[in-house]
């Protein structure tokens, strides 16, 4: 078993990766003028509305197999397929 200060250790440094990227992230959708809309629901309606040259849908942490639509000249795909 490891030694509970390690795994501290390695539990801290893990979760300061994360932050490290998701700040980066955050940093490089502000430097290229991304639109980062949360908690908003869509459809294709709204989807035309906004005219976007590209969504990203994030529905949750949970991979589910789901449907490959096609909308338009583009496609929708699942996480799994991305």
């Amino acid at each position: 078993m490891a030694n509970p200060a390690t795994h501290f250790a390695l539990r801290f440094a893990a979760k300061e990766a994360v932050l490290k990227a998701l700040k980066w992230f955050e940093e490089e959708c502000i430097r290229r003028g991304v639109e980062i809309r949360l908690n908003q629901n869509v459809d294709l309606d709204y989807v035309n509305s906004v005219k976007p040259d590209q969504v990203v849908l994030a529905a949750g942490a949970v991979l589910s197999a789901g449907a490959v639509l096609s909308v338009g000249a583009g496609t929708v795909v699942g996480s799994f397929a991305a």
